[in-house]
């Protein structure tokens, strides 16, 4: 609950350039969240295809040991195509395996 909070913050921020939220266990639904946070379609959308606007200020997020799956690593994968601006996204000591990792590259 406090990881989808949170998420919702990061969607509105400007400032805050780095993050370190590792070891608490935000688990499958925080990572949803916070990668669904990193971009989201932009509300002025005209065409049939998503239009994404990213969050620009977060440059580092560190997700260490946090009960990710291979379903978050995808969202966070997917977050990535569209957010130029985070450089570093540690993933570590979660339970991605080979389809999350994959997924990443």
């Amino acid at each position: 609950l406090g990881a989808v909070r949170l998420a919702k913050a990061l969607s509105f921020n400007t400032n805050l350039l780095h993050l370190n939220l590792a070891g608490n266990e935000i688990g499958a639904e925080g990572a949803l969240a916070i990668a669904k946070s990193l971009f989201s379609p932009a509300a002025s959308s005209t065409s049939k295809r998503e239009k994404y606007q990213s969050n620009t200020a977060l440059k580092s997020l560190n997700l260490s040991n946090n009960l990710v799956s291979d379903e978050g690593a995808n969202a966070f994968a997917k977050a990535l195509r569209h957010n130029a601006s985070l450089a570093v996204l540690n993933l570590s000591r979660n339970r991605i395996n080979t389809t999350g990792g994959v997924g990443l590259l």
